[in-house]
């Protein structure tokens, strides 16, 4: 990919997770410690109340502008103000400089994993029956959106009013697969542009292996298509002892392609002392 295009789809997430932390009622983004800045250093999105990687860690750092070499001393500093416990920087393959791996290791980082990214066009449309009910939802089905969204990624359930209260903003679309009328599974969609990026894709443990997610992502590229992108990204783990994430096989099967794997570099508290 050319530098212009990674940069479009780092643009894309960036501004959909910027987003998200601002959709955060007042009061309880207080209570949870949920803080988003957005620096020099990068995107900096910190949740203190949880020990949760996906919603500590760092966006951009050298994407916008180049990293500087203290830039993780100082990205430690901030999760340190707020008692974080440990954090990621995910590195683009366009991040500058190329040594802020090795700066980022030099500070007591380490490569802990790596994500997928993933990217497809909207010109060929997929057509998928599962015999589920898929759709898009609005406000009333909010609380219910993040009550599934948390306790199928294991976040805590304090932050469902913060999952629910994107539903309904500018530039999202939300959407639910039922079983009847039991909801069963979710997915989202934030477009920037041309460009739509896919997350907050969960289905309860009980009806996995449906198709859920497939269905989910077929809505999502003809809708994303109808709203003129035509590109669209998502993130995978990346595979464990040779075993591929279910994600990845899902989206692979819906026409999804490899991009580049985004380094992820994590940061752990010391613990103390007795």
């Amino acid at each position: 990919m050319t530098s212009f295009e990674i940069h479009r789809l780092e643009t894309c997430e960036m501004a959909a997770w910027e987003d998200f932390f601002q959709s955060a009622p007042e009061g309880m983004a207080k209570t949870a410690g949920i803080h988003f800045v957005d620096c020099e250093h990068g995107m900096v999105g910190i949740v203190s109340s949880v020990d949760v990687l996906a919603l500590n860690r760092v966006l951009g750092l050298g994407v916008r502008r180049d990293g500087s070499p203290d830039a993780p001393l100082k990205l430690i500093q901030e999760y340190d103000r707020f008692a974080v416990s440990r954090f990621f920087v995910q590195l683009a393959p366009i991040a500058l400089p190329t040594t802020l791996g090795a700066d980022l290791e030099r500070y007591g980082l380490r490569q802990y994993n790596n994500w997928i990214r993933l990217i497809r066009g909207t010109e060929k449309r997929p057509s998928l029956d599962t015999g589920l009910d898929v759709r898009t939802i609005a406000e009333p089905e909010a609380l219910t959106f993040g009550s599934l969204v948390c306790r199928n990624f294991g976040w805590p359930e304090t932050l469902v009013p913060w999952v629910a209260a994107s539903v309904g903003r500018p530039n999202w679309t939300h959407y639910m697969a039922y079983d009847g009328q039991t909801p069963i599974a979710t997915a989202a969609m934030f477009r920037r542009g041309h460009c739509a990026w896919l997350d907050l894709a969960t289905t309860e443990k009980d009806h996995r292996g449906r198709g859920c997610q497939s269905a989910l992502l077929a809505i999502r590229i003809n809708d994303a298509a109808d709203a003129g992108c035509n590109l669209l990204t998502l993130e995978t783990a990346d595979k464990k002892l040779g075993i591929l994430a279910p994600a990845y096989r899902n989206a692979v099967r819906m026409g999804f392609r490899v991009a580049y794997a985004r380094p992820n570099y994590i940061w752990e508290r010391a613990p103390t002392a007795g």
